[in-house]
């Protein structure tokens, strides 16, 4: 939940900066250089992904965040890595997995 909160976080500080320094709207490695920005590059990785996913109470919120990190993500400077010895549909929602 906290590192889907930062998307909109980052997102909301590149649209404050001048188009010069971000024309395309994304973390470059020169803005994650400077810390007063805040636009580090932030990595997170879950292993055994599997148990979050099929998790009775979590699945469904769990599948959305992931999806939402995946697709934004990238350009915000935000990676998420997921592992499972089952890439199967069971252990991975079509969203994530596409």
């Amino acid at each position: 939940r906290d590192l889907y909160g930062l998307l909109d976080t980052r997102a909301a500080t590149i649209r404050r900066l001048p188009r010069e320094l971000c024309p395309e709207n994304k973390v470059t490695p020169e803005l994650s250089g400077r810390r007063a920005l805040g636009l580090f590059l932030i990595a997170m990785f879950i292993d055994e992904c599997q148990e979050l996913f099929a998790h009775p109470d979590y699945k469904d919120e769990a599948a959305r965040l992931a999806e939402g990190i995946i697709k934004r993500g990238p350009a915000l400077g935000i990676i998420l890595v997921l592992a499972t010895q089952r890439p199967d549909a069971k252990s991975l929602p079509t969203g994530v997995s596409s």
